[in-house]
């Protein structure tokens, strides 16, 4: 079992490392239904570069103990803003029920940043502690979508909003596992924004031991004062044939007050058969219609039909010295306009996976057929737009990692070929260094490097290369006292962002944060008026306390 609190509490993937692992014995063990009530108070400075009333210069704009506005009083506002609270409460051995009011996640990893070199919208992690307890089930994830997606709660644009309360009641009963979460926003002005209430409810049955099941979602997202509102009531489920053989579905429904709800629907269903000696398959096929918009959710891509088509062979090795698990095949996929069913996105590849005893992983694919039709311009940069037509291009991909059960362990993904109607060249890496067990670090580089027809660039350069550089550092002092690092830089803002972030834990319960936060422009002069060396920055010291009754 894992030690609170931990040695290194800092560590990703904490269960994979043994010195935070200790085997303990629990005797004499009473029953209770603690009452746990965690209040906080944070106190903060911020500081952002913004143009002066003329636009001719930078001016700095502080903020001190910065409010949300609650209340008119500018004192008692910023008191007000900086404080708050979370109960949890276990109603009996199953269910649980949580409280937050006046939500804060100063102590939160700020959020990687993403290099999107696609049309189609990404999905960011949710490292928000409130958030990610039962995260998995409450998103209903299926099919590359989650029906509620908790990083559309709180963030708007990149902004915080500030979240006033929220209540979740999670637990399980005679195979029965429900959960139903309510969450309350306030209207920010400044963003053009109205206050919202975000609400989710989620029932699973499961039957027999194998874990099959048949679950009901409902998500309702509502303006509370235009009284708009946005709902997606669903279905799924997943049935075991055998230990090997699986199907799943899932059907869903968005609804608005402001459209007909047609053409609002979307299904899928899938079959798969998995083994460690034999033929493999995963059969897939999934439907958004032109209407399905569930505002809490996510979708990689709207009004889309998807068909999947993966055949396979897996061998295991039981004496051999060298390979573990081994297995090949062909993947296919095809993307349509769901509306028009006109093709869109295909890919057709060979690949090759394997797994050493060691704990390597390689991986090839190898050759990659790849075929999009573009009905519109695609605005691929500042300087360079695609033009539409069809294209089909080939490109291989090589992915190599060392094993994370070592105390030196790295990735390496190299990605090259033709890129819509010229050529690229892509490597992925990371490199993690555990130097003890207090000092552990993770580097990351990505270099995407684009070449394109003349034409597709009015200022004559369709060569584009972009670079992204992070690094996050992590050092325990003690089991009480950590202190994590994240920097990262990337080619295209020009900008280097740090979050440093110091732990004190004296004791379980009790917490102090200091989190300091830092953008600096390092590309200034091109710009007029040139751009302020940092453009913002913020202190956030943040103290909270557990009570158990």
């Amino acid at each position: 079992t894992d030690l609170f609190p931990l040695k290194n509490s800092e560590l990703d993937g904490t269960l994979y490392h043994l010195f935070n692992v200790q085997e303990i014995e629990f005797h004499n063990l009473k029953k209770k239904t603690p009452l746990y009530i965690t209040p906080y108070i944070t106190g903060n400075i911020f500081s952002n570069s913004v143009l002066n009333s003329t636009g001719n210069a930078y001016v700095k704009e502080n903020k001190i103990f910065e409010g949300k506005n609650y209340l008119k009083q500018s004192a008692l506002d910023k008191i007000l803003s900086n404080v708050g609270v979370d109960v949890k409460y276990r109603l009996n051995n199953s269910t649980t029920l949580d409280f937050t009011l006046n939500t804060d996640f100063a102590q939160a990893e700020a959020d990687d940043r993403i290099i999107n070199l696609t049309r189609y919208s990404i999905s960011l992690p949710e490292k928000r502690p409130f958030f990610l307890e039962n995260k998995d089930f409450f998103s209903a994830s299926a099919f590359q979508h989650q029906i509620f997606y908790s990083r559309k709660i709180g963030i708007h644009n990149g902004y915080s909003v500030p979240i006033i309360a929220g209540v979740r009641l999670t637990g399980n009963s005679n195979n029965f596992q429900y959960g139903i979460m309510n969450i309350q926003t306030k209207r920010m002005d400044d963003l053009n924004l109205e206050a919202q209430n975000f609400s989710v409810v989620r029932l699973v049955k499961y039957f027999s031991e194998n874990n099959s099941y048949i679950g009901g979602i409902f998500t309702n997202k509502k303006s509370t004062e235009s009284f708009s509102y946005n709902r997606v009531a669903g279905f799924d489920g997943k049935y075991f044939f055998n230990d090997e053989i699986a199907t799943n579905f899932f059907v869903s429904k968005s609804f608005n007050n402001n459209s007909e709800n047609l053409q609002s629907n979307s299904f899928g269903i899938a079959l798969a058969k998995y083994q460690k000696n034999g033929y493999i398959l995963n059969y897939r096929y999934r439907d958004y219609q032109k209407n399905y918009d569930p505002e809490t959710g996510f979708l990689e891509r709207p009004n889309s039909k998807r068909l999947t088509i993966n055949n396979g062979y897996a061998v295991s090795f039981t004496d051999n010295s060298i390979f573990s698990v081994m297995n090949f095949g062909h993947y296919h996929v095809n993307f349509w306009i769901s509306d028009t069913d006109q093709p869109e996105y295909g890919r057709d590849n060979l690949y090759l996976n394997s797994r050493l005893k060691n704990g390597t992983s390689l991986s090839a694919y190898l050759p990659v057929f790849e075929r999009d039709h573009l009905y519109n311009p695609w605005k691929f940069s500042d300087n360079i737009t695609i033009p539409p037509g069809k294209y089909e291009f080939t490109t291989y991909e090589i992915y190599y990692n060392s094993g994370t059960g070592n105390k030196i362990s790295f990735e390496l993904d190299p990605i090259f070929g033709g890129f819509y109607g010229g050529s690229q060249y892509i490597i992925l890496s990371s490199l993690n260094v555990i130097f003890n067990q207090r000092f552990n670090t993770e580097f990351g580089f990505s270099y995407h490097n684009f070449s394109f027809p003349e034409t597709y660039s009015e200022i004559n350069n369709a060569h584009e290369v972009v670079t992204l550089y992070s690094a996050r550092l992590n050092y325990s002092f003690s089991s009480k006292v950590s202190l994590r690092a994240f920097v990262q830089y990337d080619n295209l803002s020009k900008s280097i962002g740090s979050n440093f972030r110091f732990r004190f834990n004296p004791i379980e319960g009790t917490d102090l944060y200091v989190v300091y936060n830092q953008n600096i422009n390092t590309d200034r002069r091109r710009f007029t008026p040139r751009k302020p060396l940092i453009e913002s920055q913020g202190l956030i010291i943040k103290f909270s306390r557990t009570l158990i009754f």
